[in-house]
């Protein structure tokens, strides 16, 4: 199975065909998919895979609901899987298309990465005017390892 990338079948799609014009079915397809990482029975690779779509999802699909499970996904996947900064990261190059409610939980999948690349996004929230965004990240900052 290819794995989302330019030019590549995504697995989303694939698990529900005809759901991509339909976002309460992408949304629950996701949903789905969450669940499987959650369980941990996945092969690194294939939970990498299924990350990279998920991250494409999150940074590109219009509908904030689909957006949102996608990001909840990832974050279930970043509490079995060891993943790399590299497949999250444009989360991070895209953090501020997210609306504040999403930031959340984009703030929360750089840092489980506990990569230092995460540190500089992160830390741009620390003094973020809302103070919701601001204890997101102080907590971020602590899962990365420290203020």
């Amino acid at each position: 199975m290819t794995w989302c990338g330019d030019n590549q079948e995504c697995p989303v799609a694939a698990w529900t065909p005809q759901c991509t014009a339909d976002a309460p079915r992408r949304d629950l397809a996701v949903d789905e998919l969450g669940d499987l990482l959650r369980s941990a029975g996945l092969a690194q690779e294939a939970a990498e895979g299924l990350t990279s779509c998920l991250v494409r999802l999150a940074v590109t699909d219009q509908d904030d609901t689909v957006r949102e499970s996608a990001l909840n996904a990832l974050s279930e996947a970043l509490l079995q899987y060891e993943l790399p900064y590299a497949l999250v990261k444009p989360l991070a190059e895209h953090i501020d298309g997210f609306r504040p409610v999403l930031v959340g939980y984009v703030l929360f999948v750089l840092s489980s990465t506990r990569a230092p690349a995460a540190r500089p996004v992160i830390e741009r929230f620390l003094e973020h005017p809302d103070a919701s965004l601001r204890e997101e990240a102080a907590a971020a900052m602590d899962e990365l390892g420290g203020r």
